[in-house]
C-alpha cells in the first residue's frame, strides 16, 4: 500500500506540473481582475471549497486547513500529511449586447504538515493569492474626442493584463490548554503583473502609443489565529475559530515604459522603435487587514456543518502611494459534509464523504453605485483509498458574479477541482522481537 500511495503521489505531481506549465500564463480570464491585485483566489483547501468555503471551525485532522493555522494542532502525532489540488474554470462573460466564453486551469495549492513536538505541529506550502488576466477594448468616435481631434479619426483603446501573486508559507500551531489552540502562518508573498494600454487611431498620421506597467512585489505576511473545541454529548463537538490577517506593507516596484510607432494597431502588431518615457518607481503595496470567524458542529467520522463570515478593509489598499478607491468586502459561507457509514466493512460509496455548500460575497469594487456581488453553490466528494486515511477530493462549483446592467459584466462560471489528501504514518518506531 505504501508503494501504491507513493506512485499515486508521483503521477499526481507530474500531471499537475504539466498542466500548470501549459496554463501558467492564463490562470484566469476576468475583466474584474483589472482592479486591486486581481481576482482573489480562495484561501482554503478543496474540502472547504466543496462546503461553500467554511474553514474557521474545521480542525486539521482530515487535511491541512491552512485557512486557520490553529487547526494544525489536531494533526495526529505520528502522521505526515500532504495536501494538493488543481482546479479548472469554464466562464461565460455577458454584457447587455454580447457574450464571450473562456476556460482556464491551474494548480490550486501544495501543502505539507507534520508534528514537531508534543504540543506543536507545523505546516508549509505554496498557495495562490490572486491572478490577473483580461483583454478589454473600447472605441471613441469622432464626436466623443476632445476639441480639435476630428482629424485623428476614431481612437482605439486596448487594455490587457496578466500575472499572478502567490505565497509560500510556514505555519505553526500550539495546544495551549484543553480545547484551546493558537496558530500563526508566516507567508512570503511574491509575484508580478503586467498592465498594458495601447492607444491607436484609424489614420496613419498619428502614432500608436503603448504604455506598459510591470509591477513586482515581495514581502512578508502574518496570520495569527485561534480555535476552541467544546465537547458535547454523544461524541459531538462544537469548534469555534477566528483568523486575523495583519495589515501588511509589501515591497513593490513599477517598471513604467511608454513607446510609440507609426502605424501598427492596438493588437500590438509591429514594432515600437521610439521610447518616449522610462521610469522605475519603488515603494510599497499596502495590503488591507481582514478577519474571518466561524464555527462548526460535528460528529467525527459522521457529519459536520458550519458557517463562516469574513470582512476585509480594502479601503486601506494602495499601490506605490496611489489609492484605488476600493470598497470594503464581506462574505458568508455555509456548508457541511456527511458520511453514511465509515466502517471498513461498509460498501465503498457508504464510506464516501459527501459535501455541499453555499456562499455569497460582495466584491471590492463598484461602478456608478452598482455593487458586484457573487452567489455560488458547491458540492463534492471525498473518495477514500482502501485501508488508508488518504482521500481523493472532488469539487464542483457553479456561480455568478455581477450582472448585465451597464456598465457591469456578468460572469457565469462552473469550476471543477481534484485533489489528493495523503495521510501517512511516518513517525513511529518499529519493534521487533
Amino acid at each position: 500500500m505504501h508503494k501504491i500511495l507513493l506512485h499515486v503521489l508521483f503521477f499526481y505531481i507530474a500531471f499537475a506540473a504539466m498542466v500548470s506549465g501549459v496554463f501558467a500564463q492564463s490562470s484566469i480570464t476576468s475583466p474584474y481582475s483589472r482592479f486591486g491585485i486581481g481576482e482573489l483566489a480562495p484561501q482554503y483547501n478543496l474540502r472547504s471549497s466543496a462546503m461553500g468555503g467554511i474553514s474557521q471551525g474545521i480542525v486539521g485532522s482530515a487535511g491541512i486547513n491552512f485557512a486557520n493555522p490553529a487547526s494544525y494542532a489536531a494533526f495526529d502525532s505520528l502522521s505526515f500529511l500532504f495536501d494538493a489540488a488543481m482546479t479548472g474554470s469554464f466562464n461565460t462573460l455577458r454584457s447587455d449586447v454580447e457574450k464571450d466564453r473562456s476556460s482556464t486551469a491551474a494548480i490550486n495549492y501544495i501543502t505539507m504538515g507534520m508534528p514537531v513536538a508534543k504540543r506543536c505541529r507545523i505546516a508549509f506550502g505554496l498557495i495562490p493569492i490572486s491572478s490577473i488576466g483580461y483583454n478589454i477594448y473600447n472605441i471613441i468616435e469622432k464626436e466623443d474626442l476632445p476639441k480639435g481631434g476630428e482629424s485623428t479619426g476614431r481612437q482605439f483603446n486596448f487594455f490587457t493584463g496578466e500575472g499572478s501573486f502567490d505565497k509560500a508559507f510556514l505555519g505553526a500551531s500550539f495546544k495551549v490548554s484543553k480545547g484551546v489552540a493558537i496558530g500563526l502562518n508566516v507567508g512570503y508573498m511574491f509575484g508580478n503583473s503586467n498592465y498594458v494600454r495601447t492607444i491607436s487611431f484609424d489614420t496613419l498620421a498619428v502614432r500608436t502609443t503603448k504604455i506598459t506597467n510591470k509591477v513586482y512585489v515581495n514581502g512578508l505576511t502574518l496570520e495569527p489565529s485561534i480555535q476552541y473545541y467544546l465537547p458535547l454529548s454523544n461524541k459531538d463537538r462544537m469548534t469555534f475559530g477566528a483568523t486575523y490577517n495583519v495589515q501588511n506593507s509589501i515591497k513593490a516596484e513599477n517598471d513604467f515604459l511608454v513607446r510609440s510607432m507609426i502605424g501598427g494597431d492596438g493588437n500590438n502588431q509591429g514594432s515600437y522603435p521610439d521610447t518616449i518615457d522610462r521610469d522605475i518607481v519603488k515603494g510599497n503595496l499596502k495590503l488591507p487587514a481582514s478577519f474571518k470567524i466561524g464555527f462548526s458542529y460535528a460528529r467525527p467520522d459522521k457529519f459536520l456543518m458550519g458557517a463562516d463570515f469574513y470582512w476585509t478593509n480594502w479601503s486601506q489598499y494602495s499601490m506605490l502611494g496611489q489609492e484605488h478607491n476600493l470598497s470594503n468586502t464581506w462574505g458568508v459561507s455555509i456548508g457541511g459534509e456527511f458520511t453514511p457509514n465509515n466502517k471498513l466493512s461498509a460498501k465503498y460509496f457508504q464510506r464516501t464523504v459527501y459535501r455541499a455548500g453555499f456562499k455569497t460575497q460582495q466584491s471590492l469594487f463598484e461602478f456608478e453605485g452598482e455593487k458586484v456581488n457573487l452567489y455560488a453553490f458547491s458540492f463534492g466528494m471525498g473518495l477514500p483509498l482502501p485501508r488508508s486515511k488518504t482521500m481523493i477530493n472532488l469539487y464542483f462549483e457553479g456561480g455568478t458574479k455581477g450582472k448585465t446592467t451597464p456598465p457591469l459584466i456578468q460572469d457565469n462560471y462552473f469550476k471543477i477541482g481534484a485533489g489528493l489528501s495523503l495521510h501517512e504514518m511516518w513517525f513511529y518506531k518499529r519493534q521487533y522481537k
